[in-house]
């Protein structure tokens, strides 16, 4: 009892220090240079990593890196026309393309996007419609 206690007492805190968004987008720069053999491998040990990690991280990350580790989080998805990373799909992009759309509704700079128009308006049918390929598109 007493050593999962010390476990957790330095645990959080280093989590919460690693800084998630720069490694997440070179890891992203990097994946479409791998063979294709390998990516299913990589992102089957990545994935449980992310999943860990992202929920203590994404309330730090700012508006644009958050915009910059969705462009590198779409270019992963658009290279992905087999459909091989479904567990990428399910964990890795839903979870920052979430966040970035609540994080864009929460920013002040909206006025950039148009007052009278919801970001989540713009992101379903601009973004979404222009960018994934039509096996991931909400239906």
């Amino acid at each position: 009892m007493e050593s999962s206690r010390r476990v957790k007492a330095w645990l959080t805190p280093l989590l919460n220090r690693t800084p998630l968004a720069p490694t997440l987008i070179a890891f992203l720069a990097q994946v479409p240079h791998l063979p294709q053999d390998i990516r299913m491998a990589v992102f089957t040990s990545f994935a449980p990593c992310f999943s860990v990690m992202w929920p203590l991280a994404k309330h730090k990350i700012n508006v644009e890196t958050l915009l910059e580790c969705f462009s590198a989080t779409l270019k992963i998805v658009c290279l992905d026309v087999n459909q091989e990373l479904v567990q990428f799909h399910d964990t890795v992009f839903s979870a920052v393309s979430t966040t970035y759309l609540s994080a864009l509704t929460r920013s002040p700079n909206r006025k950039k996007v148009g007052p009278d128009v919801p970001v989540e308006i713009l992101f379903n049918n601009v973004i979404s419609p222009r960018f994934l390929p039509p096996f991931y598109r909400a239906t």
